[in-house]
């Protein structure tokens, strides 16, 4: 099946109430409230893009897929069916929840509910008004950015990206002691997903989110430095898709990546080799220096049989 991006993401979290200064003073997005306590954070003229949901753990719920017709919705019924996993059609509730026409699901094997959708709620293209000073974000055809989970089977965790939701491989890294590391594609993003092979662990590392210019991210920089929010990994610059940028710690546990200036894959032959290695790849030109901010209440660490 085809799709098109990575439309939104849910987590739950008991800090959800601690995102909109985050997210509001660092991330520069606007952040307004649902009537049971949601946190919705929009970065475009779609209503939002990442929801934060009052719970009692950090935990990844789920993410939304962009899709292009009512096709493309049922198809994902059918192959995520035929892999034996739960997955149906969403209520008019539920889609008026999400805030997308029509809706079909399914639950992987890791317990994260993935949504296929069209039709999300879009504003005024100039909808978006930051809270300072800021250039936007690469958004678009290419969704709101990436996210990058711990699995604990990376092989059947590849085979439902790759073989039943049709995603490409863009590179792929061994990281040591973090795992091997593999990303996937969906658009001229250079990935929309990361996913990290590590027994005994699942959940969310990170998301994250590309400026349309360079300052912004150093803007973001400074700002949580000054709010004494934890640094995870030091400015620095990949070395796949060559973004420059620098994580820091959540309120809900997990990491956020803010970036600019990634290669974007055009259309043509695909050389999934392009950037693998001989030699183990810490998968960095330069900086990105780990500063060790404790664990991540976003991963969940369990006796894998």
């Amino acid at each position: 099946m085809e799709f098109l991006s990575l439309a939104y993401a849910g987590v739950s979290s008991p800090a959800a109430r601690e995102w909109p200064r985050f997210a509001s003073d660092v991330l520069a997005m606007m952040v307004w409230e649902g009537a049971d306590g949601t946190q919705y954070l929009k970065m475009d003229e779609r209503k939002y893009r990442i929801a934060i949901h009052p719970g009692e753990k950090d935990r990844l719920l789920y993410f939304g897929w962009d899709v292009l017709d009512d096709e493309a919705l049922a198809e994902g019924v059918r192959r995520a069916q035929a892999a034996g996993l739960e997955a149906g059609w969403a209520s008019d509730r539920e889609c008026e929840v999400r805030m997308v026409n029509r809706m079909s699901w399914f639950v992987d094997r890791n317990g994260i509910r993935h949504e296929f959708c069209f039709g999300q709620l879009r504003e005024h293209p100039r909808s978006f008004i930051p809270p300072r000073a800021h250039a936007g974000f690469v958004t678009g055809q290419q969704g709101f950015g990436h996210a990058v989970l711990f699995v604990p089977d990376l092989e059947k965790t590849l085979d439902l990206f790759v073989r039943m939701m049709g995603m490409r491989i863009s590179d792929e890294t061994d990281l040591g002691p973090y795992g091997r590391a593999v990303f996937l594609l969906c658009n001229a993003r250079w990935h929309t997903l990361g996913v990290l092979g590590r027994p005994g662990h699942r959940g969310l590392h990170h998301f994250a989110v590309q400026t349309r210019e360079l300052e912004d991210v150093g803007v973001a920089y400074d700002a949580c430095q000054s709010a004494g929010i934890p640094i995870t990994m030091t400015l620095g610059q990949h070395d796949n898709d060559r973004s420059l940028s620098f994580y820091c710690r959540t309120p809900s546990g997990f990491d956020f990546e803010y970036s600019w200036g990634a290669v974007e894959v055009v259309d043509g032959p695909w050389i999934p080799t392009l950037l693998r290695k001989e030699k183990v790849s810490d998968g960095q030109l330069w900086g990105h220096q780990i500063i060790d901010a404790g664990p991540q209440s976003s991963i969940e660490i369990f006796d894998q049989e």
